[in-house]
């Protein structure tokens, strides 16, 4: 098996701005490359992982006839990252297993995953054209169906996919997928670009271009289908063909690799520093690179406005709670990351607002208490429960949390995400908080800050508590700056 010439981080360098370079056409094969799964070229691959120019980890595909299950094969792949963020060591592990059909279509699976030591566990299984999954976290057992009105693939096919129905220049293809990350079903499509060669590969391959989730993924797979090198947000994450011994080795250095490799890529700069940012109640930021976002939600707390790549945002504070301006959605419901209806939730709900009778005075209890148990580290969770079992979180979890209580409570509260500003690394970060109805209108609320009004350096970009809601911040995460036109403090 080649691997790549020049490692990733040397890659990284060189791709930034001027990729274009680094790669040149060739003619390609006169014969369509096309292989069935019974004679894949090969029965497994390695790749290195690199974020932002760290190595951060590797991933492994394998596969093989299950013996078990004549005519499936099983597909198994792993990845596994260690980064930094705010000085705290991160780690990621995703595992799943595929069983596909000889056509690649899903017969059943199971997906591990573990954040940071809280797991989360897919099981999934196809039978009379309906796709049954069960979602098993510390929030309990979830059961969805989909009725499929098409064939459905597995997202560990992708890089299998165009090989197993013919690779060539100007060929495309449209599938259906379900991606156990964000736990939904979507339509992904890809399109064979060209055939080229680079320095940055042995030989020449197919540029495959795929899009899921209005995101693009460039993959470069030669003609014994292997994935020579990877790129995505804009060659930000890049991941490329090595050896077993070199793939592994990427997660020994991200585990000495002391930068902050989420933190330096995210931070959003600002042109002057923000003094007190928790008692801003006004502020009026000029957003740029802001292009790739669908656009910014206004209400009476905040009005956004501009064109192309720059946007202008005018945020009040406390003084100035949101209207109601939707009321069909139900803010009570139960969900994995807010499970309202398990019993240790609804228990210590009741406990902290027993006896209280307006809704503000809940918001407050509930607020109190978690401020007095709930220690603020950067550890992820999949669900509230999570962080009652470890008694830390990060913005997502003291978010989750706070909606689990307030819901449970009787109080309409939803998640929303954007990002706020950080005194200690003087720009904007990326953030979590919430909103509740309190007395007819819409109140923002930042748990692990314990703000009951959250400050005006809160700017909302999208709303929603699962993984699916937030794929619209990975067209802009990166590409951010900020200038700050004016800001009032209490």
């Amino acid at each position: 098996m080649p691997v790549l010439k020049y490692s990733l981080l040397t890659a990284f360098i060189l791709l930034q701005g001027c990729a274009g370079i680094y790669f040149k056409k060739s003619e390609p094969p006169s014969e369509i490359i096309k292989f069935a799964l019974h004679e894949w070229p090969y029965e497994e691959y390695w790749t290195g992982i690199v974020f932002n120019g760290s190595k951060i980890g590797f991933s492994h595909l394998r596969m093989a006839k299950d013996e078990k299950r004549p005519g499936t094969f099983l597909i198994t792949s792993e990845a596994s990252m260690h980064f930094r963020f705010l000085a705290i060591d991160k780690k990621v592990k995703l595992f799943s297993r595929d069983w596909v059909n000889p056509d690649l279509t899903i017969n059943g699976f199971v997906y591990d995953y573990d954040m940071d030591g809280n797991q989360m566990k897919l099981y999934g299984v196809v039978r009379n054209n309906v796709l049954t999954v069960v979602i098993d976290s510390s929030a309990g057992q979830t059961t969805e169906q989909y009725p499929l009105a098409r064939p459905l693939y597995p997202t560990s096919v992708i890089n299998l996919f165009p090989v197993f129905q013919g690779l060539e220049v100007d060929a495309q293809y449209a599938y259906d997928v379900y991606d156990g990350e964000s736990q939904r079903m979507t339509t992904l499509t890809q399109q064979v670009q060209s055939y080229e060669a680079s320095h940055l590969f042995d030989g020449e391959a197919f540029k495959i271009k795929t899009s899921m989730h209005s995101q693009d993924v460039t993959t470069w797979i030669n003609t014994a289908a292997e994935p020579l090198l990877e790129m995505s947000m804009n060659g930000i994450f890049i991941s490329g063909l090595e050896s077993e011994d070199m793939a592994r080795q990427y997660l020994t250095q991200a585990a000495l690799n002391k930068e902050e490799t989420l933190l330096n890529f995210s931070l959003i700069n600002t042109d002057k520093p923000l003094d007190l940012p928790r008692q801003t109640n006004m502020l009026e930021l000029e957003l740029s690179g802001t292009s790739d976002m669908l656009g910014f939600p206004n209400d009476m707390r905040q009005q956004c406005s501009g064109s192309g790549d720059i946007t202008t945002c005018r945020v009040s504070g406390s003084t100035s709670p949101l209207e109601i301006t939707d009321f069909t959605r139900n803010y009570l419901n139960s969900s994995i990351a807010i499970p309202t209806r398990h019993p240790t939730i609804s228990r210590i709900s009741n406990v902290i607002t027993k006896d209280i009778e307006s809704d503000y005075d809940k918001l407050r209890a509930i607020m109190d208490w978690i401020q007095r148990h709930i220690d603020p580290v950067a550890t992820d969770v999949f669900t509230a429960l999570d962080v009652l079992q470890q008694r830390k979180a990060e913005c997502q979890g003291f978010s989750f949390l706070f909606a689990s209580f307030a819901r449970t409570a009787g109080i309409p509260t939803r998640v929303v995400n954007g990002i706020v500003y950080s005194e200690q690394h003087n720009g904007f970060l990326y953030h979590t908080w919430v909103e509740s109805q309190v007395d007819g209108n819409w109140q923002s609320i930042d748990p692990i800050f314990g703000q009951l009004h959250a400050d005006a350096t809160h700017i909302k970009f999208v709303e929603g508590e699962n993984t699916a809601d937030l794929t619209p911040l990975l067209s802009v995460i990166g590409k951010l700056s900020a200038r700050i036109v004016s800001a009032q403090t209490q």
